[in-house]
């Protein structure tokens, strides 16, 4: 006589683990304008701007040169100078490092856009809202021509944020 087989699938038993997950969820910043860390926001922030200025150029250059997002670490603390910059941003001591006010390259922008608004008066709008001590840093050397700049402020944990592209000078 065969044996008789049953028709009925098993349905698989579901294993309980008591073992916690190890992914652990961001903490959001409620403002930029509070005293957490806002640090970790900086890269994303950069590529905010840039994105912005992707089709635009450096008006204070003589060629063509477009705008790269950065941001770099720096202590809340540290004052904004040729010497905490240096540090923060890895730049050699061949170099000169020369600072204005974010308004000496917002002035010189172009203002040729349709309507009331231009993108680098966006951009401006955009970084005095989130960011303190906005600045502009020429890197300018010894027979320099291509002159490393960046535009950029800080956050209130002291992070660098801002744009860097180069400068033609002859």
């Amino acid at each position: 006589m065969a044996k008789k087989t049953s028709t009925k699938k098993k349905t698989p038993t579901k294993k309980t683990s008591t073992k916690k997950s190890s992914k652990t969820a961001a903490t959001p910043v409620a403002s930029f304008t509070d005293n957490q860390s806002t640090g970790y926001a900086a890269p994303y922030l950069a590529r905010a701007f840039s994105a912005l200025m992707d089709d635009q150029f450096n008006p204070m250059s003589e060629s063509d040169d477009v705008f790269t997002p950065f941001s770099a670490d720096l202590a809340a603390t540290e004052p904004i100078n040729a010497d905490t910059l240096r540090a923060a941003l890895g730049i050699g001591s061949r170099y000169r490092l020369d600072l204005e006010s974010g308004d000496f390259f917002f002035d010189r922008a172009p203002d040729d856009a349709p309507g009331p608004y231009s993108v680098f008066m966006l951009l401006q709008g955009m970084m005095e809202a989130v960011l303190t001590d906005l600045t502009l840093l020429f890197v300018r050397g010894e027979g320099v021509v291509r002159v490393r700049t960046f535009l950029f402020g800080r956050l209130p944990d002291g992070t660098l944020v801002g744009l860097r592209t180069t400068t033609t000078e002859t």
